[in-house]
């Protein structure tokens, strides 16, 4: 299999309240049989040594949470009631770091984003939230800083590194981790010309025992299309 990494993120909402949310709860034990049955999805499709990262749900936000039953339904309709808290969340974070340390395996590792968050902003980490339980704009982009982190420590042999002088990702003097081959030029070391030029040879080739119109036609707009780019 080509693919090299796979990442598990579910949670958030399995970890609604029993009662207050009962469509979308699911119960811890049966939480913790999903996480391994998808761990066992992940190598019966992707081989045995795929690389698997558990995420945690992120923490939950009271304050949010109940005011974002305001805006939604207003004041005499909100029922002041969380359907979501904070400790709920905890216990199904702890779920997952018990999934990765049961599977013993090399290959799985845990990004705990309930702690992670907390600990990042004490008293301003509601910032990562947009309502007490979806990622904000700050969530979004902590979450994938940590995803980042997260493979370079634990999985760096599928860490892409960025170009030193520039800090840019997507130039060819960025650079893979020695399991991700490379399979294409960076769009710096194409030589347009010789491109072209190859292009004119196989048309002429095909068009030497018909002259078939289509083809010429073909050739002349691929030819165009490719100074139309450069």
């Amino acid at each position: 299999s080509s693919v090299e990494l796979v990442t598990i993120f579910f949670g958030a909402n399995d970890a609604s309240h029993h009662i207050h949310n009962k469509r979308q709860h699911v119960p811890l034990d049966k939480y913790k049989s999903n996480l391994k049955e998808l761990i066992m999805l992940a190598r019966k499709w992707y081989g045995q040594k795929v690389k698997i990262i558990l995420m945690s749900p992120p923490p939950v936000y009271h304050a949010q949470r109940l005011q974002y039953q305001i805006d939604r339904y207003g004041k005499e309709k909100a029922t002041g009631i969380l359907e979501r808290t904070l400790e709920l969340s905890g216990e199904y974070a702890k779920v997952v770091g018990e999934v990765v340390n049961e599977a013993e395996n090399e290959n799985v590792a845990f990004l705990d984003l309930w702690t992670s968050m907390q600990e990042e902003d004490k008293d301003g980490w509601s910032r990562f939230l947009s309502d007490g339980l979806h990622l904000s704009r700050d969530g979004n982009i902590f979450v994938g800083k940590a995803l980042l982190q997260t493979i370079a420590k634990q999985f760096p042999q599928v860490a892409v590194h960025a170009d030193q002088q520039t800090g840019l990702w997507g130039n060819s003097a960025s650079k893979c981790g020695e399991a991700l081959e490379r399979f294409g030029p960076w769009h710096d070391e194409i030589n347009f010309e010789q491109e072209i030029f190859a292009k004119m040879k196989k048309f002429e080739k095909e068009l030497e025992g018909g002259g078939n119109e289509s083809l010429k036609r073909k050739r002349d707009e691929s030819i165009g299309d490719d100074k139309m780019e450069k």
